[in-house]
């Protein structure tokens, strides 16, 4: 699950979107597929922190989850926040993987641009 990718691999800042994909409807469609894209996300951000432990992960502040709405949009800038990490630190030490980091957040971005 994405709750033990987040904690395995030390990767605390996942917490931040966890709680927004938490809080999305489970009766919406598009909510299992931003679930869905999360999790690709994650599961990304682990390989960078096994392959570039040195890499500091990106900082996010903290998003209260205070409705669906504010949920999508949280979820929004922590993809934005992936994407910009992604482009100007990850890009330095490994281009391939950051390209990859960048289309998976960045189609959890249109994903999400989709709801609001």
């Amino acid at each position: 699950s994405t709750e033990q990718i987040a904690a395995v691999a030390g990767l605390q800042f996942l917490s931040c979107g966890l709680a927004c994909v938490d809080a999305l409807p489970n009766a919406d469609p598009l909510s299992a597929l931003a679930k869905a894209a999360f999790s690709h996300v994650a599961t990304l951000l682990k390989d960078v922190h096994e392959r570039h432990p040195s890499v500091h992960c990106p900082e996010f502040t903290s998003h209260v989850v205070t409705s669906t709405s504010s949920s999508w949009m949280g979820l929004e800038r922590f993809a934005s926040g992936v994407v910009a990490w992604a482009e100007d630190e990850l890009a330095l030490v490994d281009t391939s993987l950051a390209k990859s980091v960048v289309q998976s957040a960045a189609g959890l971005k249109a994903l999400v641009c989709l709801v609001r």
